[in-house]
């Protein structure tokens, strides 16, 4: 799912460089898929933090 949201980033923002206007779905998309990828990237930082603290005592 990360990988697709990137993706379809990747290819708002060159659409933008290439003067194209954004539709409101496009801008719509966009920010879903920005919140997509917030959200993947603090489950994966939930994630290490609390294998991190299993792991390891010392830091919990």
């Amino acid at each position: 799912m990360l990988d697709e949201a990137i993706k379809k980033r990747r290819e708002l923002i060159a659409n933008r460089k290439g003067r194209k206007l954004y539709a409101n779905q496009d801008i719509e998309a966009f920010r879903k898929i920005e919140q997509q990828i917030k959200e993947e990237k603090g489950n994966i930082k939930k994630h290490w933090e609390f294998a991190v603290k299993g792991f390891f005592p010392i830091f919990g």
